[in-house]
Formats: structure tokens, C-alpha cells, sequence
């Protein structure tokens, strides 16, 4: 079968379903596009699901002509995109010789089921003709959605948007970015997600798909990107579920897009294209579009509105350590860099923790999107677990009964807030300010240990059984000579004290060469990935503009020695790392052991602060 499959059914997950004493349904091949092809198979796993059968695989045709040959390639390799790597050796199968039935329709495939013996176990039935088959969206759904393990990425009690974009579609990458400017005063908190569908993701395919800055471009607009190419599990059932799905003419999972009952939008129409009926054509003369908005919309209102939340305020465990009926405190969500955002929140909940107080949310600032281009309300469903977004966020409406201008303030009349009232508290970055308290009254060892939970047995990137060492060098956002960056030497000289206590230690850098969004946008970099050399040079690993900043934070936060930067995107992690702290000299103030690295390279390698600092984390 030119190595497809024999004589056994298609053993994958999807296909099945049922019992293995169920019977099993086979369809003959499809010559036709790539298109037609997949459509194929996902039609018969339906058909397969609703007579209650497993689906055996689509049974290759004689014909093996040139033509042929290198059209069951291409669905070879879709399928195996889509499906993930071996999939298509599955589904497409050499004919069976047990073929118990061989019907030609599906009235006669459902009489076959009725008969004393139709239901025999294990019977395979071969379906040759599929015409008829249609009007299947509903059963197909509920097909894909029973895959319900893999991450769900899109935010809950918000509008999701979807975008399924391949290597072929890089004349689109403009009509994408101005169908999104269009739909984001429709849907200002739009949740939206982009799947590239392409046989090796990375950075550097989609710089070739989206443009040399178009990846940046999207993180600027909020959106979030994902490489499909480890198979659909993972983006099927958002493209089905999504409110809003942009697919384009060349999209290889078109057949999925008509299986979503919102709103579809195709790019790349020309007159004369044939779309399913309600969905929206955006051709490459976009003017057409732009003088007929109402199509776009009267398309988004047929997406239903999210299911409200039904409780108010925060309730996950980070916020309430206390007596529910215990004032709680509401702080400002900035509106600058995502460091600085989530610090804020983070200092909040340390300054409730302290006081008996609860944590009630965030005031949000108006744009989801941070100064550097990056989707905040996703970063804390990463941070804090799936939904902690629709948590943190309270209404603006919300009432308060008192304002405090700063921690201090508001400790010296915490004894007499009245229980079941909010507090705003704007800022909470000064609660250190108070030198007599202990920082680790604020910071607890219980509140950082929650704050890790959800995250805490990610797998690292850390070699297995060595001694983890992080580095957080600033860089994209800072000019060359600003006073906060810390030149190499600086690390390096670190490092060799590290490396003193602990020589096979793993060492990871993360930093970045992209600044500012609008930098961004007009290919404005201060910094170049040769920058970072000398730290390769010494066995560095060295990651850059990582897709999402919880991922860097997670490592930073859990390696057994943490080096800091200048930045609050450094003390996000470092206030909840339990191990080993270097801060610079430019940190306001050190949590109780920590060093400052400044002062550390002053000393002698093999001095009794870092041994000790070291020794915390259990490696020495």
C-alpha cells in the first residue's frame, strides 16, 4: 500500500471511538483536492460517530497513476499536519480483506444497523458513495469537543477570535492586520489567537510567513500566536469554537471552518467564489470591505455573547487567605510594560496577606495590551491558571468604601475597616517602605508558594539534575548607554562566582532585542542577537523574545539560583522565588537573604554570603 496501512483499522485515538467490539466504518478514497480530502474523513469520523461505529480509514483506490500518487501525498502530508506526525499511514488504509458489508449509501448503511446481524462485533462496512452526506455540523462538534485534554487557550467571558494562517498565505498577512483593526472596536476585549500551520514551527518561519516584523505586529495588537504543526488536537476545537474564525482561500483546514456556527470570514475571495452560506468574503481589494462595515458586523452579532460571571471580585486561592467576610483590597492595573502590571497585583495580594485582608482585583486600565505589544489578561490566565483573568478584573463600576494613597496610609487604619467593604488602593508597590517590618511578612513562604502551585510541576527547560541557574539581562527597551543596563562583564563575573559553588550548574539568559511597539513596528531595534555572544561563548544558554513572558518568568522563579536585572519585570519572579536571589544595586530593597550583585563580585569567589545564599536552595 506504498506504506499505508494494511489489513488492520485506523488505531488513532480519534478514530476509536467505541468498544473495540463495535463495528468499524471504511469509506472508498476520494480523488480531488487537498480540501475534499480532509473534509472526506472528517464527514466519515462523523458518520462513523453518529451510527455508533469506529472509524477504519478511507480504503486506497487501484488507480496508481503519477497524478494520483502525488495527490495522496499532498493529503498525506495535511493529514499529518493536521492530525499530527503517523497519522495518515492511519487513515489512509489498503483494503481490508475482511470487509463484512459493503454499502453504497447512508440509508443503507443505517438499515444494515437495524438487521439481526448488522451489528455484528468487530463487522468492518465499507461505504462507497457519500453524496448525502450533509447538515452533520452539529454531531461533528460534539465529535471534536469530547477531546477535551488538550490546553484551553482562550479566555473565559470573552469574545474569542481564531485565525488560521499557513506557509502559503503571506499575501494575506495585510488583509489579516486590517480585518483585526476592524473588529477590535466591535470587540474591545476580543480575545484573539492565531494558529500557523506549518510542518516546523519557530520564530524564524514566521517571520517568512508573517514579515520580518509581523510577528511582533500581532503582539502588538494583542494577539496570540501558536505553531500547529504537532497536529490539530490542539487548535480544533478553538477554530470550531471561536466567535469570530478568519480562515483564508489556501486554508488546509477550510473543511473545519464549516463546522464553526459563528461567524467565518474567508480572505483571499475573488468574484465568482463560492462560500457556505453566512459566511463573510474579505477579498484582496479590501475598499470593498471598508465601505460596507455593516457586513462585518451584522457577521460578528450572529456569535453568541459569552456566559457572564456569575460571582464578583477575585476567589481564586491567592486572594482569599482570610475570613471572607474581611475587608478586601482593589488596586490599579498600570498601563505601562507587563513587569510592572503584574507587580502592582502582586504587591497587592502581599500587602492583604500581611494585613488579614482579602484580595478583591484589579481596576483595569483599558487596554488589554502592554507597551511592549504583549497580551496582559493572557499572561495571567499563563501566571495564575485558566480564567484568573475574568478573576482579577472588576468591573469599573464597582464601589469601594475607602481610598488610601499608599500602604502606609492604609496600615495605620486597618484596625478600623469595616468587614465586607472593598478598599482601593490604587498603587501597592511602597509596602516596603515600613524598614521595622520584615519583608517575609509580606512575601510570605504560604502566599509565594500558592502563588507557584499552578505552575510548579511544569516541565523545565533546566537540565535534569544539575543545578538551575537563571539570568534576567535588560535589554530591547533600554538604549546602550542607559544607566540601568548592566554591561556582560557585570554577568559574567557573576557567573564565575556562581560557577565556584556550583561548577556543573545549567545556565539560562533570558533578555530580548525587541523594544517598545511602536520601535517595533518601524523595525527600530538598539540591540542585535550578536549582542549575547559572549554569553554563548561561556555555555549560556540564551533565549530571546520569548512567544510568552510566563515562560521565562517560570524559570526565573524556580531556579535554584535567580541573577536579576533592572526592571520589574525581574521582580515579579524574584519576590517568589524561594532559593537563591541576586538583585543589582539599583533594587529598592532586597528580601531578607538575598544579595546584591554589586557587592557580590566585590568578594572573594568562595565567600560565606553566596555559600550560604546558594545553600537555601538545597544544591551545596
Amino acid at each position: 500500500a506504498g506504506g499505508f496501512g494494511g489489513d488492520s483499522v485506523c488505531s488513532l485515538r480519534i478514530c476509536q471511538r467505541f468498544s473495540h467490539e463495535a463495528r468499524s466504518l471504511l469509506i472508498a478514497e476520494h480523488i480531488g483536492s487537498v480540501e475534499e480530502g480532509i473534509k472526506v474523513v472528517l464527514d466519515a469520523m462523523v458518520v462513523a460517530a453518529r451510527n455508533g461505529m469506529n472509524f477504519g480509514g478511507v480504503v486506497l483506490g487501484e488507480d496508481k497513476s503519477s497524478t494520483t500518487e502525488q495527490k495522496r501525498e499532498v493529503l498525506r502530508d495535511a493529514l499529518d499536519r493536521l492530525f499530527g506526525s503517523g497519522a495518515a499511514a492511519e487513515l489512509l488504509r489498503a483494503l481490508p480483506p475482511s470487509i463484512s458489508r459493503v454499502v453504497s449509501s447512508l440509508e443503507e448503511l443505517k438499515q444494515e444497523g437495524t438487521k439481526p446481524d448488522g451489528s455484528q462485533h468487530g463487522a468492518r462496512v465499507l461505504l462507497t458513495h457519500y453524496k448525502d452526506w450533509a447538515n452533520a455540523a452539529g454531531v461533528r462538534q460534539a465529535l471534536v469537543h469530547s477531546h477535551g485534554d488538550q490546553q484551553w487557550h482562550f479566555m473565559l467571558h470573552s469574545k474569542a477570535v481564531a485565525v488560521a494562517f499557513g506557509e502559503d498565505d503571506v499575501e494575506y498577512r495585510q488583509l489579516l492586520n486590517d480585518i483585526l483593526e476592524l473588529i477590535r472596536p466591535e470587540w474591545p476585549d476580543a480575545d484573539v489567537h492565531l494558529w500557523l500551520f506549518h510542518k516546523q514551527g519557530s520564530k524564524d518561519v514566521a517571520q517568512k510567513v508573517l514579515g520580518q516584523n509581523g510577528l511582533a505586529v500581532l503582539w502588538n495588537k494583542g494577539v496570540r500566536v501558536h505553531f500547529a504543526h504537532g497536529g490539530l488536537l490542539d487548535p480544533w476545537s478553538h477554530l470550531l469554537h471561536a466567535h469570530a474564525l478568519i480562515l483564508t482561500s489556501r486554508s488546509t483546514v477550510r473543511a473545519i471552518g464549516e463546522l464553526n456556527p459563528n461567524c467565518v470570514m474567508q480572505l483571499g475571495t475573488k468574484n465568482g467564489d463560492e462560500l457556505p452560506e453566512g459566511w463573510l468574503g474579505v477579498p484582496l481589494e479590501f475598499k470593498t470591505l471598508q465601505t460596507s462595515t455593516h457586513d462585518l458586523k451584522q457577521c460578528l452579532a450572529r456569535a453568541p455573547v459569552p456566559k457572564p460571571r456569575t460571582t464578583t471580585g477575585c476567589h481564586l486561592p491567592v486572594c482569599r487567605f482570610h475570613d471572607p467576610l474581611k475587608p478586601s483590597i482593589i488596586v490599579n492595573e498600570h498601563s505601562d510594560g507587563a513587569g510592572h502590571r503584574l507587580r502592582n497585583i502582586l504587591d497587592g495580594l502581599a500587602v492583604a496577606y500581611r494585613n488579614g485582608l482579602n484580595f478583591e482585583g484589579v481596576f483595569p486600565a483599558g487596554s488589554i495590551v502592554t507597551e511592549h505589544g504583549h497580551n496582559f489578561p493572557a499572561l495571567l490566565d499563563d501566571f495564575f491558571g485558566a480564567g484568573a483573568s475574568t478573576e482579577f478584573f472588576v468591573k469599573p463600576e464597582t464601589k469601594y468604601s475607602r481610598k488610601f494613597d499608599s500602604v502606609r496610609e492604609l496600615e495605620k487604619e486597618v484596625h478600623l475597616l469595616e468587614n465586607g467593604t472593598n478598599i482601593w488602593l490604587p498603587s501597592s508597590s511602597e509596602w516596603w517602605s515600613n524598614q521595622k517590618v520584615p519583608m517575609r511578612d509580606y512575601y510570605s513562604d504560604v502566599l509565594t508558594a500558592a502563588i507557584r502551585k499552578p505552575w510548579e510541576d511544569r516541565p523545565l527547560l533546566f537540565a535534569s539534575g544539575k543545578p538551575s541557574v537563571a539570568i534576567h539581562a535588560r535589554r530591547g527597551d533600554l538604549d546602550r548607554h542607559d544607566g540601568r543596563v548592566l554591561p556582560n562583564k557585570y554577568y559574567h563575573d557573576l557567573v564565575d562566582h556562581i560557577a565556584h559553588h556550583l561548577p556543573d550548574a545549567d545556565i539560562h539568559l533570558w533578555s530580548s532585542i525587541m523594544s517598545y511597539s511602536a520601535d517595533v513596528e518601524a523595525s527600530k531595534t538598539k540591540w542585535k542577537d550578536s549582542d549575547f555572544d559572549s554569553f554563548r561563548a561561556r555555555h549560556i544558554s540564551v533565549h530571546l523574545d520569548d512567544e510568552s513572558l510566563f515562560d521565562p518568568w517560570m524559570h526565573m522563579a524556580r531556579a535554584h539560583v535567580f541573577v536579576m536585572s533592572t526592571s520589574s519585570f525581574s521582580w515579579v519572579p524574584a519576590a517568589i522565588n524561594p532559593n537563591c536571589v541576586i538583585a543589582t544595586k539599583f533594587t529598592d530593597r532586597t528580601m531578607e537573604g538575598w544579595l546584591r550583585g554589586n557587592e557580590e563580585i566585590t568578594r572573594p569567589p568562595g565567600n560565606r554570603l553566596l555559600r550560604e545564599c546558594i545553600a537555601r536552595s538545597g544544591m551545596e
